[in-house]
């Protein structure tokens, strides 16, 4: 006769835990090279465009104040001018005491636009290289990024299904 097996009792917990109600900055860094990539604009331009998209009509100087939080560069309003993500919407006279107001061009809010419905889970990233720079994996970390741009989608994909059918 052998020896009498040895009996091993696994413990089991259980886990609760309440499910966040904001989670839209879990991809935030990875939306965010998306979008530099994508659009060729720095993260500090990116950061500039964020604070103006609430803004409506802004003026020069409010430009400036939010513009003082970043690294000093001189000629950024006029830089961006030219880019083509601001635009003047009333030329105004300061003789008067009527100053020109701003506001961001019809690309930069569909820009700005898109990059919240990806971070708020309603849009996914393309995964083919002609729609989307970093899937053409030219560098590790766009090899990286890519990867975990499919795993973003995967999961959008799956809460899109547990939000249309909640018996899932």
């Amino acid at each position: 006769m052998g020896k009498p097996k040895k009996v091993v009792k696994k413990l089991i917990r259980t886990y609760i835990r309440r499910e966040p109600k904001y989670d839209y900055l879990k991809y935030h860094k990875i939306v965010m090279r998306w979008a530099t990539m994508k659009y060729g604009i720095s993260q500090q331009d990116l950061d500039m465009l964020f604070f103006l998209y609430s803004e409506g009509l802004f003026f020069y100087t409010d430009f400036q104040k939010y513009g003082n939080i970043f690294g000093w560069e001189p000629g950024r309003f006029t830089r961006m001018k030219k880019e083509g993500y601001i635009h003047a919407w009333y030329k105004g006279w300061s003789r008067n005491g009527d100053y020109p107001r701003y506001e961001l061009t019809r690309n930069a809010r569909l820009m700005i636009t898109k990059i919240y419905k990806v971070l708020n889970g309603e849009e996914e990233l393309a995964e083919m290289p002609r729609n989307n720079p970093i899937f053409k994996r030219e560098r590790y970390t766009d090899k990286v990024t890519a990867m975990s741009i499919k795993d973003m989608n995967k999961k959008i994909r799956e809460n899109k299904i547990k939000r249309e059918n909640p018996d899932y």
